[in-house]
């Protein structure tokens, strides 16, 4: 699933939604990461089978 919209931080927040909806945890040691960190335009994290984007 893909789901856009909102400012970067509104889409962290519902990529951490999603997380505790479908019950998803992340490994021992690691935090939800912006993967487009880099490109300063939009954000992306991915949740499971969840594409949460700004």
């Amino acid at each position: 699933f893909i789901c856009m919209g909102g400012t970067p931080k509104r889409m962290e927040n519902f990529a951490f939604y999603i997380m505790k909806e479908i019950g998803h945890k992340l490994p021992a040691g690691t935090t939800l990461l912006d993967i487009s960190h880099h490109s300063y335009r939009y954000s992306m994290f991915k949740v499971g089978p969840v594409l949460s984007v700004s």
